[in-house]
């Protein structure tokens, strides 16, 4: 699956890298039970998630 999928790259630019990360830790945060509670496994991968996006953007740009 391509994580850079719908993601605008002027919206990437703009954005810092720990806003994206604070923004997709929460959507994890609200699409998980509230059984599971753990903010420090949702924020490491949400960062994940970023980091990967932005490795696929910029292969994407090297290959343009």
């Amino acid at each position: 699956m391509d994580l850079a999928q719908g993601i605008d790259k002027p919206v990437r630019d703009m954005k810092s890298r720990e806003d994206r990360i604070r923004e997709a830790a929460y959507r994890r945060y609200t699409n998980r039970s509230e059984s599971e509670v753990d903010a420090s496994i949702d924020w490491l991968q949400a960062e994940a998630e970023i980091d990967a996006e932005d490795r696929a953007a910029k292969r994407d740009d090297e290959l343009s």
